[in-house]
């Protein structure tokens, strides 16, 4: 990976367009648990792909442009993928411009990218748009309080179709979660699943297959009241919040900009006015996290009144388009005759499959 990266950046350099280019590498989700010693690692957060846990949805994001990106700078918001679309399409309907490089190699001040953030969460009135503007936090000029993507939009998390957890701030509602296979060293299932470090064969198809892919209902976990964490405090996952515990969250009184007063209020509830007031934008603490679900639920409400049926994009499999080749080169395995091979036997019925579901389901 580190090599086939640098071949690219350097290509950039060699046809003299990097300081043109805003290169951006991160990841889908978090480390393939089920592939053991070769899955890669969370740092203890709980979960990994396929889960809404930390674990599968924290990921490296890496963002380099000589010359307008500053080397090292390390931002500790709370970025999403949705957010690069919007980025992507301000900037080409804004004027744009490289800055021109000082002496530091960096253009910053008034020189920085003439990017105007645009409050408004709809490109049309019949088509939402998901995300928001992150340039300032690539170039580093942000003069917003730390957290401030976080209470600005919610993180929604989905397994498929299935809505499984929502984050504001730095406080999140889990409504569903799916099986944790690998939760740090200690998971009782490591040893089963992952002899001599290696995963099984039919785990990794069977896990892919009816969670990652499916989320059936009936491999979810439902939990009524939802569980709540403070990420802040509690970054693993491990404690939820009692109805009792005090949080401390500066949240906006509304996430859309055509939301009036009022509804803010209906939104939020009863609040006390906080003495931080920061680029017009009032905010709020909450004290309880039943009012976190109160207000988590009312970001849904609006979230899936956005929501549009299309067909999905998973599980849509053509054999004529994988290619094969000799193993361990590739996973698939050395087929002389695609035409002839015969199809595996269903997985929810086969022995490793029933033996698996009524062990650790």
């Amino acid at each position: 990976m580190s090599w086939a990266v640098g071949e690219v950046l350097d290509s950039l350099v060699n046809a003299g367009i990097a300081e043109n280019t805003l290169v951006i590498l991160m990841s889908d989700h978090g480390p393939h648990a089920e592939l053991c010693l070769n899955g890669g690692s969370t740092a203890g957060l709980k979960g990994g792909k396929s889960n809404s846990y930390e674990g599968g949805f924290r990921i490296p994001f890496i963002a380099w442009q000589p010359g307008t990106i500053k080397a090292g700078r390390v931002s500790n918001e709370v970025i999403s993928s949705m957010d690069l679309y919007r980025t992507f399409r301000d900037m080409q309907n804004c004027p744009f411009q490289i800055p021109k490089r000082h002496r530091d190699g960096m253009g910053y001040g008034s020189e920085r990218y003439a990017i105007q953030q645009n409050h408004s969460n709809r490109m049309k009135p019949q088509l939402p748009l998901d995300g928001t503007n992150i340039m300032d936090e690539l170039l580093g000029v942000s003069d917003e309080s730390p957290g401030y993507l976080g209470r600005r939009r919610p993180i929604i998390y989905y397994c498929n179709t299935k809505l499984m957890a929502i984050r504001v701030g730095n406080i999140k509602v889990h409504y569903k979660t799916s099986p944790i296979f690998l939760n740090d060293s200690v998971d009782p299932n490591l040893s089963y699943f992952c002899p001599n470090g290696k995963p099984r064969a039919d785990w990794q198809v069977i896990w892919n297959l009816y969670v990652s892919q499916v989320c059936p209902d009936e491999h979810l976990k439902v939990h009524y009241p939802p569980l709540v964490f403070d990420l802040t405090k509690d970054p693993y996952e491990r404690y939820p919040l009692e109805e009792n515990d005090f949080v401390l969250q500066l949240i906006p009184p509304c996430l859309h900009a055509t939301c009036e007063p009022e509804a803010a209020k209906r939104i939020v509830g009863p609040f006390h006015r906080s003495t931080h007031l920061r680029m017009q934008e009032r905010l709020f603490v909450r004290s309880f996290n039943i009012n976190m679900r109160a207000l988590a639920a009312e970001v849904l409400r609006e979230h899936r009144e956005t929501l549009v049926p299309v067909t999905s994009q998973l599980g849509h499999f053509d054999k004529s388009l994988t290619p094969c080749c000799d193993p361990p080169a590739c996973r698939c395995d050395k087929i002389t005759n695609r035409q002839e091979q015969k199809e595996p036997e269903p997985l929810l019925n086969s022995p490793s499959a029933v033996e698996y579901f009524k062990r650790y389901l």
